[in-house]
């Protein structure tokens, strides 16, 4: 599916209209990125934001989630705009639910979570970021060193 209007909500999920007009969310696949309101969590919807930049959305999806959002794939352009996130970090691969995506995916997502991480690339400048699962349940982390 294609899509031309959206909306992005935070640095993993945008939001369009279907042809009858109906709002649908758009859950980007593969990673999880911080909430709004959680440190980086601006930074990381500011950075989708980027990485879609007005151009149409490719929008590879096969399945919903329990809250009615597609769960998919984002190719702006030709760039994995779900990947780009993880690139550049402003999310996690989200393990939990990898055994969802591709091999290669699995693959490339969990080397570039390593990669970011290494390079202190966004929310990995801290040296303890709280994952967005644990934030949603109000468990902050606390590193010791």
């Amino acid at each position: 599916m294609v899509i031309h209007h959206y909306q992005v909500l935070d640095g993993d999920t945008i939001a369009s209209t279907d042809l009858a007009g109906k709002m649908i969310r758009i859950r980007l696949t593969g990673i999880d990125a911080p909430e709004n309101d959680q440190p980086m969590g601006t930074k990381s919807h500011k950075r989708l934001e980027q990485c879609l930049a007005g151009k149409p959305l490719l929008i590879n999806w096969s399945i919903t989630d329990k809250y009615d959002r597609l769960l998919a794939k984002v190719i702006s352009g030709k760039q994995d705009c779900n990947l780009a996130q993880v690139q550049n970090g402003y999310a996690w691969h989200y393990k939990y639910f990898e055994n969802d995506q591709p091999l290669i995916d699995r693959k490339n997502y969990s080397q570039a979570e390593s990669s970011a991480r290494t390079k202190k690339l966004g929310l990995w400048k801290s040296e303890c970021p709280t994952p967005p699962w644990d934030w949603r349940h109000k468990r902050i982390i606390t590193c010791s060193k």
